[in-house]
């Protein structure tokens, strides 16, 4: 502490005169006047930039969903139908799953248990009439989209 007043005096005893005293006080409340808008600024900035990542995971989020309905339609039609190529659209749904799961764990960690219920609806697909089936993917679609059309409204600029 002693440095301090050290420091305190020397500083007296440079600007000793009044206005020279007004003139110091001027530059500090400029210097901490400075430092405060480029702490806000770089806030915003960085707020800013936290907002346009979110929106381009909700567009690939979207666009996820997209490829789960397009192949979870290929899945029901192929099992449908007995085809054997109905693993590998089997395969293709629980990859665009896992990049849903992996989407929500990352960024949007509320949405984790919808993740958690399509898993299960997928499970049963395979076993349920066509047109069921179909109606289970459409409805699981249509509330993934109405959950990304919620993250948009969230994270919208």
């Amino acid at each position: 502490m002693a440095w301090l007043y050290s420091i305190m005096d020397w500083l007296f005893l440079i600007f000793a005169d009044k206005a020279q005293q007004a003139q110091l006080i001027a530059i500090l409340v400029s210097a901490v006047i400075a430092i405060l808008v480029v702490l806000l600024n770089q806030c915003f900035l960085s707020k800013r930039a936290k907002r346009e990542i979110y929106i381009k995971k909700i567009e690939e989020f979207y666009n996820v969903i997209m490829e789960y309905q397009q192949y979870s339609f290929n899945y029901v039609f192929e099992c449908k139908n007995q085809l054997q190529t109905k693993s590998l659209s089997n395969n293709k749904v629980i990859d665009s799953i896992d990049k849903m799961e992996m989407l929500s764990n990352l960024y949007f960690s509320d949405i984790k248990m919808q993740i958690d219920e399509l898993r299960d609806k997928h499970k049963s697909l395979e076993i349920l009439p066509f047109e069921e089936a179909m109606g289970k993917v459409k409805s699981s679609v249509d509330n993934l989209k109405n959950i990304s059309t919620e993250l948009i409204a969230k994270y919208q600029h």
